[in-house]
């Protein structure tokens, strides 16, 4: 077998992107991101990302009679993400792209839904378009909301520079020690308190 064949199976100690090379061994462990420590890893740095996430989005899916659940990486909160190239790395819920996959792009300002309430679910009918509005209507019909309105909080306050995805993504990235509280507060535009509230759960706390 090729080593550079990634239809097949990769042989333990070699780079899973299919480049021929041998993996270091894994002097800690990563639970979030199946790294054994004393086991050679996956992929060589960075070259998890020459797969396209079309490629391993599928390969995380467990598909059930109801949902389809995602079944690597998740935010605290439950959501899937999914690491793309970009500036650095980054990721994106898997839900938005599993609707990218079936649908094309999402149009500017517009969020995706469970319609089934399962958060890790990406399978196409069950999620939809809507606006920020919807998602925040559907939480408090289904009541989930824990907000008044004497005291707005994340997106209901209009001086929110940032959603609850993007919320969930930053808490994501900064849980996998891949990126500091200075480098996400530049992506995102925000202050570095910002970042450090978020985190530390003394903002967005519903998210």
């Amino acid at each position: 077998m090729s080593l550079n064949d990634t239809t097949n199976e990769v042989p333990y100690g070699y780079c899973h992107c299919g480049c021929g090379q041998l993996t270091p061994i894994a002097q800690r462990a990563y639970s979030n991101k199946g790294i054994v420590k004393g086991e050679s890893l996956r992929y060589l740095s960075g070259h998890k990302l020459r797969i396209p996430a079309s490629e391993r989005f599928w390969a995380k899916i467990q598909k059930t009679d109801s949902c389809w659940l995602w079944t690597g990486g998740c935010t605290g909160s439950g959501y899937g993400v999914i690491e793309i190239p970009g500036h650095g790395r980054r990721s994106i819920a898997v839900h938005r792209l599993s609707w990218e996959i079936h649908n094309g792009p999402i149009p500017e300002g517009m969020v995706i839904l469970h319609l089934c309430d399962v958060r890790n679910c990406v399978r196409p009918d069950h999620l939809c378009l809507g606006t920020q509005a919807d998602n925040v209507n559907d939480c408090v019909s289904k009541g989930r909301n824990r907000y008044s309105t004497h005291h707005l909080n994340g997106e209901l306050n209009g001086n929110s520079k940032l959603t609850a995805e993007q919320v969930a993504i930053i808490r994501s990235e900064y849980a996998t020690g891949t990126t500091s509280s200075i480098k996400l507060a530049a992506v995102y535009g925000v202050s570095k308190p910002t970042i450090l509230r978020i985190i530390h759960g003394e903002t967005w706390s519903h998210v």
